[in-house]
């Protein structure tokens, strides 16, 4: 219920993007970390606005096509300019698959600059969807995973 209404909040701003095509699926995440405030861009063959995730609140996006870069990167920071600082930044990257018949979308979890979450629980999972999780915040290993282009799961930090 609550990915809904985060998901219907983000639809405006997902369809307000000219240059792609939504897909009925979605990402949410979910700001746990006490305290802090989480700084969230997405990112296709160009950048779009900076969104701010308050503790305790959420922010969701449809999964989409970029027609330039074909894949999407969604960067989280605690730094409120940590893509552009050199600040420690979680990306979720994800690629659409619906060519041909396919329906799936393909999803990783990588750091760039270190791991902002280190030492708090890192957990993308829900709607059936192969999950990731980090314990501690820290990728220990390569984990590309699979699921239906129109699941709806969700990154939970900390």
């Amino acid at each position: 219920m609550v990915f809904l209404f985060f998901f219907l909040l983000s639809l405006a701003a997902s369809f307000a993007k000219a240059q792609t095509t939504p897909i009925t699926g979605g990402l949410s995440i979910q700001n746990n970390c006490q305290g802090e405030t989480v700084y969230y861009w997405s990112i296709g063959g160009s950048v779009g606005p900076r969104h701010t995730i308050e503790y305790g609140h959420g922010y969701g996006e449809y999964f989409y096509v970029d027609p330039v870069s074909h894949g999407v990167t969604i960067a989280l920071s605690k730094n409120p300019d940590g893509i552009n600082n050199g600040s420690p930044v979680l990306n979720i990257q994800y690629n659409v698959d619906i060519e041909d018949g396919h329906q799936a979308v393909w999803y990783e979890l990588v750091t760039v600059n270190g791991s902002p979450f280190e030492g708090h629980s890192v957990w993308l999972r829900g709607d059936s969807c192969p999950e990731i999780r980090w314990e501690e915040g820290v990728k220990l290993r390569d984990e590309l995973r699979q699921c239906f282009v129109l699941a709806q799961p969700i990154l939970y930090l900390c």
